[in-house]
């Protein structure tokens, strides 16, 4: 699918796309509908970005991609990686992520965005809603640390099961709660903008192990 001009206003129902994405200056008018990347390996770039309202990433295969590396996406609503690697790499703008991350058994998200890049630092992954990993995270492609970030004022919860967060930032004056084992192998930053700020919010462990293999 390629967008260099006019209007794509997306179906009410499926949007199905086994191929590349590129939106090289068009509007895109997302609905409330759901865009589901299928297929073999893809990838969501051109010269502008996106903004979806429901991002899945549902491929063939577990190792099969959708790379995002020319500008940094967004989605209003939720982000799913049911299976296939979704690897982000843009650094013109932070990744932001209206409502859940969700990332499945057979799912990978790889935010290959370095923190302290000497081009573009303080790029980071922005995450309205709950984030709920079963599957991996991966931040080893980016030779630095990986920022994700928790913002808004409700109620949310997070696991990383059985992986680890880089950074994990609590921009938030809302309540956050663990619902499985959270590890965060570098800097967790609780309701502390590295940037600046400091937010009063509430961050409960519940019956579960959160691990800060780094500073707090």
């Amino acid at each position: 699918l390629t967008l260099s001009s006019g209007t794509l206003t997306a179906p009410s129902g499926a949007f199905n796309v086994s191929g590349d994405w590129t939106n090289n200056g068009g509007t895109y008018t997302p609905g409330t509908g759901t865009v589901t990347f299928s297929g073999s390996n893809s990838a969501i770039n051109g010269s502008a970005s996106t903004t979806f309202y429901n991002l899945t990433i549902t491929k063939g295969a577990a190792a099969t991609t959708v790379t995002s590396s020319s500008k940094a996406f967004s989605t209003s609503g939720v982000l799913t990686v049911t299976q296939g690697n979704l690897i982000l790499t843009a650094i013109d703008a932070n990744y932001a992520i209206g409502s859940d991350l969700t990332v499945s058994t057979n799912g990978t998200l790889s935010h290959n965005v370095n923190w302290d890049d000497p081009v573009s630092p303080w790029r980071l992954l922005s995450v309205g809603g709950n984030i709920t990993i079963a599957g991996k995270f991966d931040y080893s492609g980016n030779a630095g640390r990986s920022n994700v970030q928790m913002i808004g004022s409700g109620i949310t919860t997070i696991s990383t099961g059985t992986t680890a967060l880089s950074i994990l930032t609590l921009k938030t004056t809302g309540t956050i709660t663990a619902n499985g084992s959270v590890t965060v192998n570098n800097n967790f930053w609780a309701f502390f903008d590295a940037l600046g700020g400091t937010f009063n919010g509430t961050f409960n462990t519940g019956n579960n192990t959160v691990t800060a293999n780094a500073g707090l």
